[in-house]
């Protein structure tokens, strides 16, 4: 298919070209928290032949996230938890930021970083979910002009 142009067929399921796939220890726990403390509904779960779901596909608004179990070898995947840390962190906005950020500890989650506010109009927070993956929760509050300069200084490096 090299040079040729891309048809309606060729596209991804929904039109979605980046889907985040998730490595979690537990399909089942993982779910419950996304869904109760996240917002998501979970839309396909997969079940290991005789055992315990390995897959899943859950929503939050309009985005696709898959999450599952990869205990083989060839692919090298591993829970942050596993790893004993992630270099990901999954950026989500929330009508309320604060609500979120409460009640995703209330069930388990590890605040990394209160609410505050950003200078580029967002009011964000950070917590770790149980299986080890960071989440910035995102509030949006103030447009701010692309053509406005921000120092560095302004800029919190690290969490």
């Amino acid at each position: 298919m090299h040079g040729q142009p891309y048809t309606s067929s060729m596209e991804p399921p929904d039109g979605k070209w980046l889907i985040p796939y998730l490595t979690v220890r537990d399909v089942t726990t993982a779910v419950q928290f996304y869904e109760a403390a996240l917002g998501f509904k979970k839309t396909l779960s997969i079940n290991a032949p005789e055992g315990p779901p390995v897959h899943a596909e859950m929503r939050y608004k309009d985005t696709l996230i898959m999450l599952g179990t990869h205990p083989d070898a060839t692919t090298g995947s591993k829970s942050p938890n596993e790893l004993g840390g992630t270099s990901v962190r999954l950026y989500l906005y929330t009508e309320d930021v604060d609500a979120r950020l409460a009640l995703a500890q209330s069930l388990g989650g590890v605040l990394l970083e209160s609410a505050q506010d950003q200078y580029w109009g967002d009011r964000t927070g950070s917590i770790r979910d149980p299986e080890g993956h960071v989440w910035w929760i995102a509030t949006r509050q103030s447009e701010v002009r692309i053509y406005e300069t921000v120092s560095v200084s302004q800029f919190k490096l690290g969490s």
